[in-house]
């Protein structure tokens, strides 16, 4: 905070006319930390008319102060430095930009699946099922910055966005792109902790949800959602869908 100090009003004493000034701080053990003074705050502290004490007290009261704990954690710099995840390409289907999305007690990857013209709804799953298998098995790095899960123990969750072809464009998951095929949502213990899939409730409530086992799957087209799936769940259960609400206050006569 003294340094952020001392950096804006050195930038105050060349522009004094600028309605904010934002420092940012960041290490390869620290995560990315902001502090921002406004033009008040830094003529009060240079005309002497608060104390540095009470400009930094109402600097933290608005909020505009993010300063994380550096990382303690002792890992292998180089690793992380250097380590990528890999591929996957199998005759029917391909898996790249794998990605991580730990956090700390839940080790979770999201990547693309694509799966060319296949339009079984059994074969579509079949690859799907073997993608999953290939996922939960990787290794991923630790972060320098911001702890989590990781190692070559089997994942907690997999998001996976699947598509037919891997072009450039056409990776939105909107109802409207026919190159989207569904989006997966697999968790070791059968419970989701992703909200809406992770995109806008209203856009979510488009899909077509199913849950197979530990997966929860939304298809962009009805025709490979399996309706039985449904039929037993009480009005009290939780939705099918993992919004995370009931089944009477989320989907319940919104099957169609």
């Amino acid at each position: 905070m003294q340094t952020a100090i001392e950096i804006a009003m050195i930038a105050y004493s060349r522009f004094d006319d600028y309605q904010q000034y934002m420092v940012s701080f960041s290490n390869e053990r620290l995560q990315t930390s902001w502090i921002r003074f406004n033009n008040q705050d830094i003529k009060d502290m240079i005309t002497r008319q608060k104390e540095l004490s009470d400009v930094v007290t109402d600097v933290i009261s608005r909020k505009d102060c993010l300063i994380w704990d550096a990382s303690t954690e002792e890992i292998d710099l180089q690793e992380v430095k250097y380590f990528r995840f890999p591929n996957y390409s199998g005759e029917n289907f391909k898996i790249n930009r794998v990605e991580e999305a730990s956090i700390p007690d839940r080790k979770r990857l999201k990547a693309h699946l694509f799966i060319g013209n296949i339009t079984d709804r059994n074969e579509i799953l079949a690859v799907i099922n073997k993608a999953i298998e290939w996922m939960k098995t990787l290794k991923n790095a630790p972060s320098p910055t911001l702890p989590h899960k990781h190692g070559a123990m089997e994942a907690d969750s997999l998001y996976v966005n699947v598509y037919r072809a891997d072009s450039r464009k056409n990776k939105e998951l909107y109802p409207s792109n026919d190159n989207f095929v569904c989006f997966i949502d697999y968790n070791i213990d059968g419970i989701t902790t992703l909200k809406h899939g992770g995109i806008f409730e209203s856009l979510w409530r488009q899909f077509h949800h199913e849950k197979i086992e530990n997966m929860f799957i939304a298809w962009r087209e009805g025709k490979y959602a399996i309706k039985r799936n449904t039929i037993n769940i009480g009005r009290n259960d939780l939705c099918p869908c993992g919004s995370g609400k009931k089944y009477k206050k989320c989907c319940l006569g919104k099957e169609k």
